[in-house]
């Protein structure tokens, strides 16, 4: 019976996870940046390969999302919550937020 519960429980949370997007959505730790007053924050970054950088989004009643220029990630348009994005690749990677494309820029470093 113990065996039953702990397998159901485990799909129960797959699916969650799921529902989410993959859990992008999670707080994963490590570098982080604040979507907050119309600007991020820091809005430049520097990071280790492999490195999860979480967006947090923190404007009262105002949307925001991440968007690389590149197209390697979008989130969602967010007020609240986070986004989650593992960088497994070195580079420069710049991003807006499509909805406020002049006030909120940012770029993240990778490095090897």
């Amino acid at each position: 019976m113990r065996q039953r519960s702990a397998i159901l429980l485990a799909g129960a949370c797959l699916a969650a996870m799921a529902a989410c997007g993959g859990g992008e959505k999670a707080k994963a730790g490590g570098p982080e940046v604040t979507a907050k007053d119309l600007s991020f924050k820091p809005a430049k970054i520097s990071v280790k390969l492999g490195d999860q950088v979480t967006w947090t989004f923190e404007d009262k009643g105002t949307s925001h999302n991440v968007t690389a220029e590149d197209g390697s990630f979008r989130s969602e348009n967010l007020a609240k919550g986070t986004f989650v994005h593992p960088f497994d690749k070195p580079g420069s990677f710049s991003y807006i937020c499509t909805i406020h494309p002049t006030q909120m820029k940012g770029t993240v470093d990778v490095r090897a």
